[in-house]
């Protein structure tokens, strides 16, 4: 089963494996083509990809102190580790090479067109951009996963302190409360209604 200790250690030989796979295709001494280099790519990262999608579960729907904390820690790790592959110079120039070599040669229009998607993908992650450039994309990626991480806990914080009501109450969406909500709650007349409890039971 997954649990908070075992994430942390599953997560850190997934990424480990991904980069020695990474590596491995950036480093390849053969000519770059479509199936040592994008199909490559493809198969690379899958242990991670089933790490990533348990604990992905796992930390959306069981919401304890402990998976939070791997979220705030994790999220920004697995972000920088993403960019750290397409921010990959050698990769790049190797993903480069194999679209150049497959428009000029009428390659498989399939092979074309993931070549393409996965050009555009490098680029769009900063393949282009200088040293310095790559390095404060990547801060920017991190430190926006790190308050999506914190917002939604800070969102599910807030959940957490909603009223159940267990009674039937009767419901007014807008406007002055009905006849029926200032009855329930005993009213005389409905200028008594105070603002503040009316909103804590009506979510407006």
């Amino acid at each position: 089963p997954t649990t908070p200790d075992r994430s942390r250690p599953a997560l850190e030989a997934a990424l480990a494996e991904e980069r020695a796979e990474i590596a491995r295709i950036a480093a390849a001494t053969d000519a770059p083509t479509f199936d040592n280099t994008i199909a490559a790519l493809e198969r690379s990262g899958r242990t991670r990809d089933r790490v990533t999608r348990l604990f992905n579960v796992a930390r959306e729907n069981i919401t304890n102190p402990q998976y939070q904390a791997l979220e705030r820690e994790w999220q920004p790790k697995l972000t920088a580790a993403s960019d750290a592959i397409f921010m990959n110079a050698a990769l790049f120039q190797k993903v480069e090479s194999v679209q150049r070599s497959l428009a000029s040669s009428n390659g498989a229009p399939d092979q074309q067109r993931l070549t393409s998607l996965v050009h555009d993908v490098f680029v769009r992650r900063g393949a282009r951009l200088d040293a310095a450039r790559q390095a404060q994309l990547s801060r920017i990626n991190q430190d926006l996963a790190a308050l999506f991480s914190e917002f939604r806990q800070k969102v599910l914080a807030d959940e957490n302190t909603w009223i159940v009501l267990e009674k039937k109450l009767p419901l007014i969406f807008w406007g002055e409360p009905s006849a029926e909500y200032t009855a329930y709650f005993s009213y005389d007349q409905v200028e008594e209604v105070d603002e503040m409890r009316f909103n804590r039971y009506i979510n407006l």
